[in-house]
């Protein structure tokens, strides 16, 4: 019984620690560059856009802008990705490996 209750506690601890993290990423901002900076997409860590910028003074095809943006926002993607493992790997530390659970 005791150790049920320590799990349980741990678990609501792991939640609080979840959502402070999830409010902390929301105003983290990562940046995707493309064609060396004349495309540049930021995303907040929550994956909502805050920023898209194509620089005009140069003639890019519709093609180039369009490969431009997949590429910036793949890379602002896996940005997001690592910074949200990094944030959250502390959510993981003494929690027991319960199969099925991917920890």
């Amino acid at each position: 019984m005791k150790d049920l209750m320590s799990l349980m506690k741990t678990a609501r601890d792991m939640q609080k620690g979840m959502k402070k993290t999830q409010k902390e990423l929301s105003k983290l901002c990562v940046v995707g560059t493309s064609l060396n900076g004349k495309v540049e997409i930021t995303l907040l860590c929550n994956y909502k856009v805050k920023d898209v910028k194509i620089n005009r003074e140069v003639q890019l095809s519709a093609h180039d802008i369009e490969q431009g943006i997949k590429e910036a926002l793949t890379e602002a993607l896996q940005k997001i990705e690592k910074t949200t493992n990094e944030k959250m790997a502390h959510l993981k530390q003494g929690i027991p490996s319960i199969p099925g659970l991917g920890f």
